[in-house]
């Protein structure tokens, strides 16, 4: 069985045009890089065309009913057997050349995990930054790629809203050894029609999302906390973007309650640690 440096997972839960057009904006990526497409049956059914036939080498789909982009990421994270992972969103444009640079570094520096800078898609092109704060405030699980061994025994929840940020609280909490690089490595397209995060009625899933992400940051130190803390108050602000202001209200108390206040101490987010991470 061939053996490959990356396995790269993206689930689809849209229509096969956007399988159709990530297939061909792969279609010239390094031959040790494996493709794995979810086609979660839920959302969209399969098709006769070429979107989902004439495999590539490097290629595999797995199908099934899963309701969630993060069932389908662990169900073909259970079948990756590479020294790295990653996952991407059908509908976003991945920079298909850097990546072999982002594997090369990583591996040389002997991390567990890189985070690389992204830009919107369709927009002139702006590093969003990949400080604590800067990942904290945008933490797209699409700007990472780790070592498939730090992910042993973590799992993406089953909701609609949140299940990245959750997943990275869990990666987290267990220190990682972070490499940050200073490339554009992904361009996303925001609130593409049908997308889940176009889908404002999902917003009681980011809610629960905030409530099982206190524990994370509760247990984490340093720069870990500092970010996890950093993402559940954006998930506040967007709590109370898309649900409103009571919605919004009740997970900030909820927040300052559940932490004992710290979340709001300003020493949480004043304070630096470099321990085992180069942020």
């Amino acid at each position: 069985m061939k053996t490959y440096d990356l396995d790269i997972v993206i689930p689809v839960l849209m229509p096969s045009d956007y399988l159709r057009q990530m297939r061909n904006h792969l279609a010239n990526l390094n031959s040790s890089i494996r493709v794995s497409y979810v086609l979660d049956f839920m959302y969209c059914e399969m098709t006769r065309d070429n979107s989902i036939h004439d495999l590539r080498q490097n290629e595999r789909i797995f199908t099934g009913k899963f309701g969630s982009p993060g069932v389908a990421r662990n169900s073909a994270l259970k079948k990756c057997n590479s020294e790295f992972i990653c996952f991407w969103d059908i509908d976003d444009f991945p920079d298909t050349e850097i990546i072999n640079v982002v594997l090369n570094e990583l591996r040389e520096s002997n991390k567990d995990m890189v985070i690389g800078e992204w830009s919107f898609f369709g927009q002139p092109l702006k590093k969003q930054g990949t400080s604590v704060i800067k990942v904290g405030n945008s933490p797209g699980i699409w700007r990472f790629v780790f070592k498939k061994e730090l992910l042993k025994r973590v799992e993406f929840s089953n909701l609609k809203w949140g299940e990245d940020q959750l997943f990275l609280m869990g990666v987290f909490a267990r220190k990682p050894r972070i490499l940050t690089i200073d490339k554009i490595i992904y361009l996303y397209r925001e609130n593409t029609p049908g997308s889940l995060t176009s889908q404002k009625k999902h917003v009681f899933d980011l809610y629960e999302a905030l409530k099982r992400g206190i524990e994370y940051f509760i247990v984490s130190k340093g720069n870990y906390k500092k970010c996890c803390g950093v993402m559940l108050l954006k998930q506040v602000f967007t709590l109370y973007r898309y649900g409103g202001f009571i919605l919004g209200l009740k997970a900030l108390m909820y927040l300052i309650l559940k932490t004992h206040a710290s979340i709001i101490n300003p020493m949480v987010f004043a304070r630096r640690s470099i321990s085992g991470m180069e942020w």
